[in-house]
């Protein structure tokens, strides 16, 4: 069953944390398969890797998409593939998601701004300069991208956004 069938609407609602919580407890279960996973750590990363360079390769021609790259001072694993969605993109982020997730596509928002969760509320951080935060929180989406995403599911997730911006190929 896809992601996006489990959840009941077509787009995840916002994550929402109206208090703080930890929670570092990991079953037995959990850690046998981190254990097996850790085993397969590079082979993963190096298959995270190719599919974001995919993405980057096929989607780059696209105006209005900036993507999630490698920092100087190091390589990405990948764990996410987050795109920002600019004002000259087709349509907004939203719009986005919507023509994703008609499609069947799960993609969910990128960048979340701890400062606006309600569990941060009493806080006040007044004027904190956080202005990168905040258009990143209104303007990221995170793509599919795990290591068994197959070349077919990964055009199809191409071909998505290539039609969203209007363009056919």
């Amino acid at each position: 069953m896809p992601a996006a069938d489990r959840r009941g609407p077509r787009i995840a609602a916002p994550e929402v944390y109206v208090e703080v919580g930890f929670d570092y407890q990991m079953t037995d279960l959990q850690a046998t398969v981190g254990i097996v996973q850790l085993g397969r750590l590079g082979e993963i990363v190096a298959r995270r890797r190719e599919i974001a360079a995919k993405y980057e390769a096929g989607l780059s021609g696209l105006a209005g998409l900036r993507f999630v790259a490698d920092p100087p001072y190091g390589t990405a694993n990948f764990q996410s593939f987050w795109v920002e969605v600019l004002p000259d993109f087709a349509i907004d982020r939203e719009g986005l998601l919507a023509r994703l997730a008609d499609a069947g596509i799960s993609a969910r928002r990128g960048a979340m701004a701890a400062h606006r969760q309600p569990a941060y509320r009493w806080r006040e951080t007044g004027n904190a300069g956080l202005q990168n935060t905040e258009r990143l929180t209104d303007r990221t989406l995170v793509l599919p991208i795990f290591h068994g995403l197959d070349n077919v599911g990964l055009n199809r997730v191409m071909n998505s956004v290539r039609a969203a911006a209007g363009v056919r190929r």
